[in-house]
């Protein structure tokens, strides 16, 4: 049985004031749903997530032979670390992807020799500012 908070009355189910005092019978705030709400708070990502995803970017932006395809080879690894492991993958998952582009372009670019028709550009620009 529920009583009231102000005068200690008995209340009957489903009665909305107390018939001794008038008081409203509290009921607690529920949503749309029945059930209460609880905030959360932000998303949290993962660290290694965030370092796959700066490493798989500068290894796609780096233009020194082996060096951009080893970094990008860390990015991959450490993307499908976290991939495996925890819950927020969001950039862990860009990380693999751009990881996987900048091996994939860079192990083109040693095969074909584009290496050194990319450097030959830099020093053209390199002259222009000189």
């Amino acid at each position: 049985m529920k009583y009231c908070a102000k005068c200690g009355n008995e209340l009957e189910q489903g009665d909305k004031y107390c018939i001794n005092c008038g008081e409203p019978v509290e009921t607690p705030p529920t949503d749309n749903f029945g059930t209460q709400t609880h905030y959360q708070g932000p998303p949290q990502t993962s660290g290694m997530g965030i370092t796959s995803f700066v490493l798989a970017l500068i290894s796609l932006f780096l233009p020194i032979p082996y060096l951009d395809v080893a970094i990008g080879v860390v990015a991959v690894v450490l993307a499908i670390i976290v991939i495996s492991k925890q819950p927020k993958k969001g950039l862990a998952i860009a990380g693999l992807i751009i990881g996987l582009l900048a091996v994939i372009g860079g192990l083109s670019l040693l095969v074909e020799g584009g290496y050194d028709d990319l450097w030959d550009n830099f020093t053209f620009i390199g002259r222009l500012f000189l």
